[in-house]
């Protein structure tokens, strides 16, 4: 059986700001159609992108870095994630997402908040890297 990934990520675009990515990364923006277009892509190519990165604020963006996340099934990083045993204190900041295929789905739905990860068992991860002001 050949590989199930191809080999490349996509940076999902939620700021108007142009960024300068990779050759193995495709750049989307974030609109209703995106997943629509990214899944169409994988089931017409036979291949999952080996990433998806979700960007709603202006970051500074080591891709060598995120080229190296673990980002098996169920894993989904972010620059700050607040675990509490009362589930109304527990947070997850949206405005930046790492995550693999599989998760790509529940983190571009509209509801997706921490309570919401977490139902779809995700593991949720910080992935530390600064705002650009």
């Amino acid at each position: 059986m050949d590989k199930i990934y191809n080999g490349k990520y996509t940076l999902i675009n939620g700021t108007n700001k142009m960024i300068d990515v990779p050759t193995d990364f495709s750049v989307y923006k974030l609109d209703k159609h995106t997943l629509i277009d990214i899944k169409n892509q994988e089931i017409f190519t036979h291949k999952l992108f080996c990433g998806h990165i979700v960007l709603k604020k202006d970051f500074r963006l080591d891709f060598e870095r995120i080229k190296a996340l673990d980002l098996s099934q169920n894993k989904v990083y972010s620059p700050s994630i607040h675990h509490s045993g009362i589930i109304s204190e527990c947070a997850i900041d949206m405005s930046l997402i790492i995550c693999s295929s599989w998760m790509l789905p529940f983190v571009l739905d509209d509801k997706c908040d921490y309570s919401y990860l977490r139902k779809h068992r995700a593991k949720l991860l910080t992935f530390k890297t600064t705002i650009l002001v």
